[in-house]
């Protein structure tokens, strides 16, 4: 909000006599009209299809009208068309691009339980494959990554006979920013088992730091007493990102945070919960972020969201069906987005070009050009 008056490019035949210094920065061509720079002997071309005053003298009332140069204006000038395609490309980034699990970092679509009380970026995920791939993150496809401060922890069935637990495991930092954080390892949320301190040249996702390394007073972390109920809990409290590798074999059965990963319950029904750490009461991390349908395909949310900022409302369910339907039949056409609009990297130029051209049909609406 607020800055610099706005010069956006113009065809020749539209442009001020004098100077037209269009300004440098591409994305200052997109802002809203109201920062559009005015000169008394000019009315910008939109603007005066649409009854701007005359800007040499004052003007008590702005006309109405409703003419057909309107439509035509907004149908086929190219400072509408660009306009379209602007709005198109920020439906794409804004409708999907965000979502997700730490979707800055680890792109749209990266499933994950999120956190609570220490922020939507802590919590638990299973690193899946997609479209991103952030430069000097250790997280390979598959690893269970958190963003601490959290815990996870898993609890001894009910139905299992009491024996001794072998519990096995190893962490590292995702990416190397000079962060370190302390780690513990629970029994019962009471019995400190073992501690550390994880910084980047604790190990790697090939080489992990072992959890056995901080066992407390030369305990053996192979031979833990259980019962009926117990839990073992993993707290994590460094402010970043730490893949998890951790295994808890009793005898009847083998618990495995990476095998048993899963998003369609918390508490797991083998037992496990991803949770928030002890220090924000140890509850369980929540809601989940499913995988999302890939990002060519999310239509709806991209309709969805150009009613709200075109019309300041909702699409009814009428209105949602028939624009999808419009965007797949333009697609059809085969026409491409120009290369210059900046989409994201899974959405075909095909696509673009149709959530362009619809983008086109809602400024010639009658409700776009008066909506508050």
């Amino acid at each position: 909000m607020g800055g610099r008056p706005v010069v956006p490019p113009l065809v020749r035949d539209e442009q001020p006599p004098g100077y037209w210094t269009v300004s440098a920065d591409p994305a200052e061509h997109t802002r809203r009209g109201i920062y559009i720079l005015v000169r008394r002997n000019y009315r910008f071309p939109l603007f005066d299809v649409y009854d701007w005053p005359v800007n040499a003298v004052s003007a008590p009332s702005r006309d109405v009208t409703t003419v057909a140069p309107q439509a035509l204006w907004l149908m086929n000038n190219r400072t509408a068309v660009r306009q379209a395609e602007q709005f198109a490309a920020r439906l794409f980034k804004d409708s999907v691009g965000r979502e997700g699990w730490n979707a800055p970092d680890f792109g749209p679509g990266q499933p994950g339980w999120l956190g609570s009380k220490s922020g939507r970026h802590a919590g638990w995920a299973k690193r899946m494959a997609n479209t991103n791939a952030p430069a000097g993150f250790d997280a390979p496809i598959g690893a269970v990554l958190t963003h601490g401060s959290s815990s996870v922890l898993w609890k001894v069935p009910v139905s299992d006979p009491a024996g001794v637990a072998s519990l096995r495991g190893g962490l590292w930092n995702v990416r190397h920013l000079g962060r370190s954080g302390v780690w513990k390892l629970w029994k019962n949320d009471r019995d400190l088992l073992a501690e550390g301190i994880l910084q980047d040249a604790s190990g790697s996702s090939a080489n992990p730091l072992a959890l056995s390394s901080g066992a407390r007073n030369g305990a053996s972390l192979s031979s833990i007493a259980y019962s009926p109920g117990d839990t073992f809990r993993l707290e994590i409290l460094e402010g970043d990102f730490v893949g998890v590798h951790w295994t808890i074999t009793t005898s009847t059965r083998v618990a495995d945070l990476m095998a048993d990963f899963t998003l369609i319950s918390n508490p797991t029904d083998s037992g496990w919960q991803y949770g928030e750490s002890l220090e924000n009461g140890g509850g369980t991390a929540g809601p989940a972020q499913p995988p999302l349908t890939p990002i060519d395909f999310a239509l709806e949310a991209c309709v969805d969201r150009a009613w709200k900022l075109a019309f300041a409302r909702k699409p009814t369910s009428g209105e949602l069906q028939e624009s999808i339907s419009l965007v797949e039949s333009l697609e059809r056409s085969g026409d491409k987005l120009d290369a210059s609009v900046d989409l994201p990297g899974s959405v075909s130029r095909e696509r673009g070009a149709a959530l362009a051209k619809f983008c086109l049909s809602l400024f010639n609406l009658h409700e776009f050009s008066y909506v508050d």
